[in-house]
């Protein structure tokens, strides 16, 4: 139960404890005192001053009324989505990890630099993938392996393809391959071995030096990313391995990590007039000493993380598309594919399993990136093959027996299947910003989404999940609105709410046309809950603002009348739900709940009455009016001098 809900209850026993101690009570007309937005708008202060006090408690005088409309409780709810309580507020949707276990709710800084060219990159941000490496440091990793293991001489093709994916210059390669000749192992079988570890990178720190470069800045830059790649990489390992004592200050372990940062310190020299090759030289020879130091009691040895190496693997493949975001496969895909496979991820340790999840996910990036229709299927087909078999490996014995990189294989399917989920959500929740003008991508990313919840077997969880999505967004939206509708300060509140209306209304009409039709695809009864929940947003607000309504001046009635066609809009938007046996709903009304389709019920919209609750202000109106009809009859008949012309002529001269 959210907090709002408790402070409901809350009030709503002080007010029934007050009236049972026989104290005075008026609930406004048309209301039973229970109403969520009539609690939610009560002044508490004021109304615990008055019960202390035993005072008679008006409710209606008790509404807070300021300048402009209130912020709709919706907005001050904390509840989760999937609830029918009004959620999170405009700027505040739900993380989508209340969706999908384990799915990541914001992105690390790491996977942030990765999808800071385009917004609306999906990024692969989980725990296991935490290495601790910027873009540019696993793009030149990337490449150095490639390279190393499969590419040199007899793929140039293949290798200027990689190239141009890595968002690398041709000369900056060309470098690369150079200084990667000065290798002791170059020309050896062991090369490609070691091309796909660390150890490349300790033979070419040791062996590289500035006349392999075309200028001292770029071996600098190079010296720099190896070094603090290697660093990194083998402080994270040493830190996970287990049984070693690194809380222990002086234990062996952080001395190497000490050593290995002081020699990476002798190395910085970015001056080529300090540059002495002796001192460097020595310098070298001391940062591979303490890195094979590390390496020897590390339980992974020279060979990259677990997480490195899934890294450099998702870069590798998206090499797979052209990058003009075209969504095009490069015209050496298959080859590409090939090469990856049979050659480098043996080498790299790369399993069948990480393998298949990264392909699904590259492929669903691309669609995200792109909205290519011709990739839709392959994604929707790759996600639903990934859940088959994460759910079959997980219900297997071996799943438990699992340990260390086979865990991680093993587990690698479902967590990028959950990351899938979670970008989805996370846009859906604010599908009216995310896709404005778009319901096409969010149609395709929609049946990616389903698709994933049934192979699940989750299928009476989608419509609940699609009604909390709607009831986010729209909230999202009405927020963005209220904003806009509050910006006029020479405005009173009834042209506020006038304002509010209108944009309400245009909500409605956006969503009836480009969203509602999408959605019913999954949810038929899309179009009743989303009027719905506009009704109960709007109501919110409309109502509390009624109750404090003194006068019939010409704003407020404008705002009466705007509300009513609302109202109308909405009810009428609600009866095109259908019903169970395919023609409109029974009652043939939007007021009353109907079933759904997974045996839950459609909330229902309760009439606002307008004209009921403005009963006393009409009846105080039309008092009024009599009353000063009376003292207009008074003062005319005063005024008369009734003299008969005649006792035959009653007319009056």
């Amino acid at each position: 139960m959210s907090v709002q809900e408790n402070l409901r209850q809350l009030i709503s026993f002080v007010l029934e404890a007050h009236e049972a101690a026989g104290r005075t009570l008026h609930i406004p007309v048309g209301c039973t005192g229970s109403e969520p937005w009539l609690l939610d708008s009560l002044d508490v202060p004021a109304l615990l001053a008055l019960i202390r006090q035993g005072h008679p408690v008006q409710l209606s005088k008790l509404c807070k009324s300021g300048s402009g409309p209130s912020q709709p409780s919706s907005a001050r709810a904390a509840s989760d989505v999937t609830s029918w309580t009004y959620a999170n507020g405009p700027d505040a949707p739900p993380s989508a990890g209340s969706f999908t276990a384990g799915g990541p709710a914001q992105d690390s800084a790491e996977a942030g630099e990765a999808g800071a060219s385009n917004a609306n990159e999906p990024v692969l941000d989980l725990p296991s993938l935490e290495t601790g490496l910027k873009e540019y440091e696993l793009k030149d990793l990337a490449y150095t392996v490639f390279v190393g293991a499969c590419g040199r001489g007899s793929h140039p093709e293949l290798t200027r393809t990689v190239c141009n994916q890595l968002d690398m210059s041709e000369s900056r390669a060309a470098e690369m391959q150079q200084a990667m000749e000065a290798s002791p192992s170059n020309r050896t079988p062991a090369f490609s071995r070691h091309a796909a570890t660390l150890k490349l990178q300790a033979e070419l720190l040791q062996t590289v030096r500035p006349g392999h470069f075309s200028s001292f800045r770029a071996f600098v830059m190079w010296r720099q990313t190896s070094g603090r790649l290697m660093a990194q990489v083998l402080s994270r390992a040493l830190q996970s391995t287990p049984g070693l004592e690194w809380s222990n200050r002086n234990g062996r372990p952080r001395f190497a990590v000490a050593h290995l940062q002081g020699a990476l310190r002798r190395l910085d020299v970015r001056n080529p007039d300090e540059f002495v090759e002796a001192e460097y030289a020595v310098a070298a020879k001391d940062f591979v000493a303490a890195a094979s130091d590390i390496a020897s009691h590390c339980s992974s040895g020279w060979r990259f993380p677990w997480a490195v190496r899934v890294r450099v693997a998702d870069l590798l493949l998206r090499g797979l598309f052209e990058s003009d975001d075209s969504g095009s496969y490069v015209e050496d895909r298959t080859a590409l594919l090939s090469l990856l496979e049979k050659d480098l991820w043996p080498l790299l340790g790369i399993s069948p399993q990480v393998h298949a999840a990264l392909y699904a996910w590259i492929h669903f990036r691309q669609f995200a990136l792109t909205g290519r229709r011709s990739l839709l299927v392959a994604t929707q087909q790759l996600i639903a093959n990934l859940l088959s078999e994460s759910g079959r490996r997980t219900s297997g014995a071996s799943r438990e027996e699992a340990s260390g990189d086979e865990a991680l294989d093993s587990q690698f399917g479902a967590d990028v299947a959950a990351a899938v989920e979670a970008w989805i959500l996370k846009r859906m929740q604010d599908y009216h910003q995310a896709f404005a003008g778009d319901a096409i991508l969010m149609a395709g990313l929609l049946e990616v989404l389903i698709a994933a919840e049934l192979c699940k077997g989750r299928n009476a969880a989608v419509h609940r999940m699609l009604e909390g999505c709607v009831a986010a967004s729209l909230d999202a939206q009405m927020g963005r609105l209220h904003a806009q509708a509050a910006t006029s300060s020479g405005e009173d509140s009834a042209d506020q709410l006038h304002r509010l209306a209108r944009y309400t209304h245009r909500i409605l009409k956006v969503e009836s046309e480009m969203f509602t039709p999408v959605l019913s695809e999954h949810l038929p009864l899309a179009g009743a809950v989303a009027a719905a929940h506009l009704h109960r947003a709007f109501g919110s607000v409309f109502l509390p603002w009624l109750l404090t309504v003194d006068s019939l001046d010409e704003s407020t009635l404008t705002t009466v009348r705007a509300a009513d066609g609302l109202e109308a809009a909405l009810n009428a938007h609600a009866r095109l739900r259908p019903s169970m046996s395919g023609g409109p709903g029974a009652d043939g009304t939007a007021n009353g709940a109907s079933q759904r389709g997974d045996g839950g019920v459609v909330p229902d919209m309760p009439a606002w009455d307008t004209l009921h609750r403005m009963a006393p202000l009409l009846f105080h109106w039309v008092q009024s009016q009599l009353a000063q009809l009376g003292a207009w009859t008074s003062r005319i008949l005063e005024s008369e001098s009734w003299q008969p012309i005649s006792p035959s002529r009653l007319l009056s001269r």
